[in-house]
């Protein structure tokens, strides 16, 4: 179970009690690169550090201007996750940092799915072309 020493409100309603166990404090996310971005905010790359024990995570971080339900939509998506649980073809929750609105997930060093399979699908296709000529 994680510390959950800065459980505190964010101002929208939302505390530490809404990551319940998956409590992530913030001094513990050492942020890296920007890896994707989206209509809500960025994901970068970081490390989480617990202990002796440092892990590479993605972080979804809501841009500074998140409206309210930017904001439920994250939380949101934090309860499916967590209700999802673990399994080993989806991107599993790793923590939530509630007073900064940050979803902690398994770093996928590939990048995306979407654009693995392009790049593959390139990739192949290309290949098939060689073989015919």
């Amino acid at each position: 179970k994680s510390d959950n020493k800065d459980a505190q409100s964010s101002g929208d309603g939302s505390s530490a009690e809404d990551a319940g166990e998956f409590e992530v404090r913030r001094q513990s996310l050492h942020l890296k690169e920007v890896v994707g971005e989206g209509e809500f905010g960025v994901v970068r790359r970081a490390y989480l550090v617990r202990g002796n024990d440092k892990r590479e995570v993605a972080v979804k971080m809501l841009r500074d201007d998140a409206s309210s339900e930017d904001k439920k939509q994250l939380k949101l998506e934090l309860e499916v996750m967590k209700s999802v649980g673990t399994h080993n073809n989806i991107v599993c929750l790793v923590g939530f940092c509630s007073p900064n609105h940050m979803l902690v997930v398994e770093y996928c060093s590939l990048g995306d799915l979407q654009n693995y399979l392009r790049d593959v699908r390139v990739g192949f296709e290309h290949r098939g072309r060689h073989k015919l000529n």
